[in-house]
């Protein structure tokens, strides 16, 4: 899992092609590429229709699930408590 995501909820959006999936969505996704990761578990993101076809995924973790930590090196994967 994201470090980004250590703390749950977390929520999180998806886009293929670069837009939001529409009618590809999983189940655990809406139309606009909204989710949530609410336990550790196999989420379905996308269930893509006919006609299958090579597509770009990408998944962003949103700030909102981490607002409490912040990155004190270049790495933002490797963020640290804040004091």
């Amino acid at each position: 899992m994201d470090r980004r995501c250590e703390e749950l909820p977390c929520d999180f959006r998806v886009l293929i092609d670069g837009q939001p999936p529409g009618a590809a969505h999983g189940i655990d996704v809406d139309d606009q590429g909204n989710g949530t990761v609410a336990e550790q578990r196999l989420y379905q993101l996308i269930r893509q229709p006919n006609p299958i076809a090579d597509r770009q995924f990408e998944i962003e973790f949103l700030e909102r699930a981490w607002r409490r930590l912040r990155s004190r090196s270049a790495d933002p994967f490797h963020p640290v408590e804040e004091s």
